[in-house]
C-alpha cells in the first residue's frame, strides 16, 4: 500500500480508535461510566378532607333556649318546661336558617307553652317582676301599676305576663282596654307625658315643639291611661297632621 493510499485510510478512522491501535487494545471505546441512581420522590401528602358541618339538632338548643328564657323570666322550671314543647313542636326544623316571628309555630309555640307551663311560674314572682317593669324606678306609678296587675289579671294567666305577643294579641287588647278603665285617673298625666315627649323625639325625629302638639291633639280625645297602654286608636285623632 503506498504512503499516499495509507494516508487515506487513517484519515477515515475515529482519533480514540487511532489511540485503541496504538497501544495495542481492543477496537471498542470505552463504557461511559454509569450514573448514580436517582434518589426516589417523596410520597405527595395525602389530601386534607375538610369535614363536613356539623348539622345541628332540636337538642343543640336546649342550653341557648333556656339561658335566655331565664335571662327574660328568672323562671328556669318554666323555661324548662317550655323547652319541651319547643322539642315537640320544632323537631323538624331546619336550624342552619334563622327562625323568623312570622313562622307560624312560633305562635304554636307560645299557645302550647301557656298551656303546659303555667304552672310553673309562682305569682308572687311574676307580679314583682311585672311591677318593677311597669314602675321602672318611678314610684309615682305604684299605684297605677298595681291597679294595672289586679286588672290584667282578671283575664290573663301567669305564663301570659311571661309572653310578650299574649298582650299584644286580641285577648291581650281586650285585656288592657279594660284596664284603662279600670285605673284611669291613675297614672301622673306629667309622668306621662314626659315619657312620650322622649319617645315621639326618638322615634319620629320630631322636634319638642312638633311632639308636644300631638300630645295636646291626643290628649283632647284620649285619657292619660289609653295613651300609656296604647288602647286608643291615634288615626282618628283630629289634627295630628297638623302638627309640624
Amino acid at each position: 500500500m503506498s504512503r499516499s493510499v495509507f494516508g487515506s485510510v487513517l484519515a477515515l478512522i475515529p482519533l480514540a480508535s487511532l489511540m485503541t491501535l496504538a497501544c495495542g487494545g481492543s477496537t471498542e471505546p470505552a463504557a461511559a461510566p454509569a450514573a448514580s441512581a436517582a434518589a426516589p420522590a417523596p410520597a405527595p401528602a395525602p389530601a386534607t378532607e375538610t369535614p363536613a358541618p356539623k348539622v345541628e339538632t332540636v337538642e343543640d338548643q336546649r342550653e341557648s333556649f333556656i339561658g335566655s328564657c331565664v335571662q327574660k323570666t328568672n323562671q328556669r322550671a318554666f323555661c324548662e318546661c317550655s323547652f319541651e314543647q319547643f322539642k315537640i313542636i320544632f323537631k323538624d326544623a331546619d336550624f342552619s336558617k334563622p327562625l323568623v316571628d312570622t313562622d307560624p309555630r312560633v305562635a304554636q309555640l307560645q299557645s302550647e307553652t301557656s298551656k303546659a307551663c303555667a304552672g310553673k311560674l309562682p305569682e308572687p314572682e311574676v307580679k314583682a317582676s311585672f311591677m318593677d317593669a311597669c314602675v321602672e324606678g318611678d314610684k309615682a306609678k305604684s299605684g297605677y301599676c298595681e291597679c294595672a296587675w289586679t286588672s290584667l289579671r282578671k283575664t290573663l294567666s301567669i305564663a301570659d305576663f311571661g309572653n310578650e305577643s299574649a298582650l299584644a294579641d286580641e285577648r291581650g287588647l281586650a285585656a288592657r282596654k279594660t284596664m284603662v278603665t279600670d285605673c284611669k285617673g291613675k297614672y301622673p298625666a306629667e309622668v306621662a307625658k314626659k315619657e312620650f315627649l322622649e319617645v315621639c323625639v326618638k322615634n319620629t325625629g320630631g322636634t319638642d315643639a312638633v311632639c308636644n302638639c300631638r300630645w295636646t291633639k291626643l290628649k283632647k280625645q284620649m285619657s292619660v291611661e289609653e295613651i300609656v297602654a296604647g288602647t286608643g286608636d291615634v288615626a282618628s285623632v283630629k289634627g295630628l297632621k297638623e302638627c309640624k
